[in-house]
């Protein structure tokens, strides 16, 4: 109950929380204002995003939508549009902010067996909570990104991911596959005085336009750090 009560304090106050998985939205199904119909199942689902449907074997979980509760993507009983569906996930608002779920077991059935359809679907629905994220980068879906500050100054990490690091039968890895080019697009009230690529200590250029930075990075072999001032 305490854990419960943290997030949903923070969603009152104007927070987003995304919960993945039929046991985790359970315990919120009256901040999600939906109603679980009969229990959760392990099956194959067919989860439809953007005209393809992808195949998902996990725990899934029918539900009712309350009022003002809103759909989000569709989950197939079978491999073919022309069948039922269900709601893949919900949005409700909550205070300030806003609660979804998706009723999957996303996460785990992707470690096992990633789709581009997954992947895509639940990045759709992570910009419907964070429209206007500090950060976007595309070029690349290997990327990950994680934004803090150093002595006063933005600090946008990227480090790559690519690579087989979900294969249990690599042991060592030997090389790390680079990416990019990469886009990148960084909130910043106002224009910098300079923006730097750390360790290397390279100047980048960039266009400022609409309260964004914009800039290219040629390519991301590890880990670097775009640093704003």
């Amino acid at each position: 109950p305490d854990f419960k009560k943290e997030p949903l304090d923070y969603v009152s106050n104007g927070g987003n929380l995304l919960i993945i998985g039929p046991e985790s939205a359970s315990l919120f199904e009256k901040e999600l204002n939906i109603e679980l119909i009969d229990k959760a199942e392990e099956k194959i689902n067919y989860l439809e995003y953007n005209g393809w449907l992808a195949g998902i074997k996990s725990l899934s979980q029918k539900i009712k939508l309350g009022n003002n509760a809103k759909s989000f993507g569709k989950i197939y009983s079978d491999n073919d549009f022309n069948t039922p569906y269900e709601t893949a996930a919900s949005i409700n608002d909550y205070g300030k902010g806003k609660i979804a779920a998706i009723y999957l077991d996303l996460g785990e059935r992707y470690c096992n067996a990633g789709t581009s359809v997954g992947r895509d679907f639940l990045n759709s629905l992570i910009h419907e909570l964070f429209p206007e994220p500090i950060v976007e980068v595309t070029g690349s879906h290997f990327v990950d990104v994680t934004v803090n500050t150093i002595n006063d100054k933005l600090a946008v990490n990227l480090v790559n991911t690519s690579g087989p690091h979900n294969n249990p039968n690599i042991k060592v890895f030997d090389e790390v596959p680079p990416e990019g080019p990469l886009q990148v697009s960084i909130m910043y009230a106002n224009k910098p005085e300079k923006v730097t690529l750390e360790p290397a200590g390279k100047e980048l250029i960039y266009n400022y336009k609409n309260g964004k930075i914009q800039l290219t990075l040629p390519g991301l072999e590890i880990h670097d750090i775009i640093v704003v001032e």
